[in-house]
């Protein structure tokens, strides 16, 4: 489920659209894996490698369609903020983590939407 609000004004017996911010919409241009039963690809040397980035206005930070080339969609998925800055949060799960404790359970990352339309790591955690 998700939120929406939106914050309205009148100007001259109008009323317009002042403000607006979402919270956990589905985007349909990032697609979420609902296979409960998808490989597993994350390994810990992996997550070390990834660059993280500023919040905005740079190019550094791992692009979020690279890591999903090399480990696919995540599980979970959402996106919140306004259109001046919007986060997206990620999780991928190992559904085989359970038979052995000492693999990776899971991958959390946030990446933050840059000027030049890409999803860029802002921060990192596994478990």
């Amino acid at each position: 489920m998700g939120y929406v609000s939106l914050t309205f004004a009148q100007f001259d017996g109008v009323y317009k659209v002042i403000s607006k911010y979402h919270f956990s919409l589905s985007s349909d241009k990032i697609l979420v894996d609902n296979n409960p039963k998808r490989s597993f690809l994350w390994t810990q040397a992996y997550i070390d490698s990834l660059i993280i980035g500023a919040r905005e206005g740079t190019a550094k930070g791992t692009p979020y369609d690279e890591i999903v080339l090399k480990v696919g969609l995540p599980l979970y998925q959402t996106i919140s903020g306004d259109d001046n800055q919007l986060k997206m949060r990620v999780d991928y799960v190992n559904p085989d983590s359970w038979q052995n404790p000492e693999q990776l359970k899971r991958v959390h990352l946030e990446f933050y939407k840059q000027e030049d339309g890409r999803w860029r790591l802002v921060s990192k955690e596994s478990t």
